[in-house]
C-alpha cells in the first residue's frame, strides 16, 4: 500500500504521537549514567554537513560495530545508545514537517504547510493564492528547500526527493529568515554566493537530522590490556568519517614523531 505522506488539513503537529527516537540498546549493551571524571561534555557544530555532538560516557558492550588495533590499544567503535537529537542544537534552519504518524522536525503551530507559507510571506487567509504563488511570495523573506520522507522499514530523509513513490513524499520544509542569515553572518546584504551557503548548511542540518533517524550515531571505546582509558559519543553519520578518527587522535602515543599504524581491523555486518 502507497504511503500517505502529503499537505492536508488533517496532518497536525500538534497530534499526540510522540517524537521519533533513536534505536534501542544492541543486544548485550547497556549505558551506565555516569560521566568520565577526566574528560567534559562537549558539543562542536560544524555548518558545513560534519555536525558532531560529543558526549562522554561509559557504556559496556558486547557488540562493537568495527574493531581496530591502533598503536597498541584497541578501539571498539558502537552505536550509540542515547543519541541526542541534532533538531536540540544551535542549527541555523528551522525543519517542520507534517505526517500522520510520526513527529518529526521542530515544534511549530501551523495546522498545514499553506497556513506556514502564508504567514512567512505575510499573505492573509483571504487572498487566493496557489501554493506556488505562496512559496513565490515566502522565498522572498526566506530560504526555503522541501523536505522528503523514506518510510519503509526505517525511515530517511532529504531535501531532494526518493525514487520510490509508494514509500516517499514531500513531509515538509527546511528553512531559514533572510533576516537570520544576516544576523547570523553579519551582513547587511544576502548575495547569491551566501544564498548558496546557507543552503549548503539547510542541507547538512538535514542529512544530521536523517542519520539521527537511522540510527547513524556512533561512539568509541579505547582500550590498553581490557582496561578502558578513553570514551567519546554522540559521532553523527557514518562513523569512518568522524568517529573512528577521533577515537585514533585519542590513542596516546609515545614517540610523536612515529608515523600512525593501524593492526588488525575487524567490522562487524
Amino acid at each position: 500500500m502507497a504511503l500517505r505522506i502529503g499537505f492536508s488539513r488533517s496532518l497536525s503537529s500538534t497530534s499526540s504521537i510522540a517524537r521519533i527516537a533513536p534505536p534501542p540498546d544492541p543486544p548485550g549493551g547497556k549505558l551506565t549514567n555516569h560521566l568520565i571524571p577526566s574528560r567534559s561534555t562537549r558539543l562542536r557544530h560544524n555548518r558545513l554537513g560534519g555536525s558532531i555532538a560529543f558526549r562522554e560516557r561509559t557504556w559496556t558492550c558486547k557488540n562493537p560495530v568495527y574493531e581496530e588495533v591502533h598503536q597498541g590499544h584497541t578501539i571498539k567503535i558502537y552505536h550509540d545508545p542515547d543519541a541526542e537529537d541534532p533538531r536540540e542544537w544551535c542549527n541555523l534552519g528551522t525543519l517542520i514537517c507534517w505526517h500522520r504518524r510520526y513527529r518529526l522536525g521542530d515544534s511549530h503551530q501551523y495546522d498545514s504547510p499553506e497556513a506556514f507559507l502564508r504567514d512567512l510571506a505575510g499573505v492573509s487567509d483571504q487572498s487566493d493564492l496557489s501554493m506556488d504563488r505562496l512559496r513565490d511570495r515566502a522565498e522572498r523573506k526566506a530560504i526555503i528547500l522541501p523536505v522528503f520522507l523514506y518510510d519503509h522499514s526505517g525511515l530517511a530523509m532529504n531535501t531532494v526527493g526518493f525514487h520510490c513513490p509508494w514509500d516517499s513524499g514531500q513531509v515538509g520544509y527546511v528553512y531559514v529568515t533572510l533576516e537570520a542569515v544576516r544576523k547570523e553572518f553579519g551582513v547587511k546584504r544576502v548575495t547569491k554566493a551566501l544564498r548558496e551557503q546557507a543552503v549548503d548548511i539547510l542541507r547538512g542540518e538535514t542529512a544530521d537530522y536523517d542519520s539521527y533517524l537511522g540510527g547513524r550515531v556512533y561512539g568509541y571505546i579505547v582500550e590498553q590490556g581490557g582496561e578502558e582509558i578513553d570514551a567519546c559519543w554522540g559521532f553523527v553519520g557514518a562513523y569512518e568519517t568522524h568517529c573512528l578518527p577521533e577515537a585514533r587522535n585519542a590513542v596516546p602515543r609515545s614517540d610523536p614523531h612515529a608515523p600512525p599504524a593501524t593492526g588488525a581491523l575487524t567490522a562487524y555486518p
